[in-house]
Formats: structure tokens, sequence, C-alpha cells
């Protein structure tokens, strides 16, 4: 819910903005576009929602996406708002990415307790 929540966000944002410049339009056309990086994203969230199991989805979500890429990427965005005097696209992604950093303090844990499981089945097999 959360995601989607922030995707409405930034598109209530950018759709805001196309009367200063058409090149806010870039998070409704991102859909519908063939290039390379729509397509990779459109196929990470893809397989992500639809075609993994729970165990993927916790790894691919909260340690591959939060912390590799929404948390750095929400930074950014944020100095460069300030910068550009944008204080309430600023405000609004601010808020989004304190979000994305709880989402992302998960997802070290996970990967821990998955690979403190793996080895504790594999000490298992050995004994049996």
């Amino acid at each position: 819910m959360d995601e989607v929540r922030h995707t409405q966000v930034q598109l209530l944002l950018s759709h805001d903005n196309i009367s200063v410049s058409p090149k806010f339009a870039f998070a409704h056309k991102l859909f519908w576009t063939d290039r390379w990086l729509p397509i990779a994203a459109r196929s990470f969230f893809n397989d992500t929602i639809t075609g993994t199991t729970a165990t993927e989805f916790a790894l691919l979500t909260t340690f591959a996406f939060e912390t590799g890429f929404t948390n750095l990427q929400f930074v950014a965005f944020v100095a460069m708002a300030n910068k550009s005097n944008d204080f309430v696209f600023s405000t609004a992604i601010q808020s989004i990415q304190t979000d994305e950093s709880r989402h992302a303090q998960i997802g070290h844990p996970v990967l821990k307790t998955f690979a403190d499981i793996t080895k504790l089945s594999e000490e298992m097999k050995k004994k049996v």
C-alpha cells in the first residue's frame, strides 16, 4: 500500500507541473515507453509483485529495492528539490524517503535470517 501511495504522490506532483514543462509528463509516459529503463522497471515490479515467493518478495523489496535504490534516490531528489526552491516536492519526497528508510531497515535482518536458516538447514542435512 505504501508503494502505491508513493507512486500516486509522485504522479500528482509531476502532473501539476506539466504546464511548466512537458518534461514533467515522464511519470505518465513511463508506462507506455519502450526504452530500456522503463522496460527494466516494469519487468522488475511485475516479477516482484506477481512472480515471486514470499521469501523472494521479502528479499527483493526490503533489501534490493529499498536499500539499494529508493533510499539513495530519494535523498538526492530532496537535495535537488531544495536547491531549486521546490519545497512542496522536497517535503513530499522527504516524507516518502523516511518511509523507505524504515522499509530498508528490515532488509538486512531479513537477509541475515535467511542466511542463518540456510546454514541451519545444511547442518541438519549433514546429520541425517
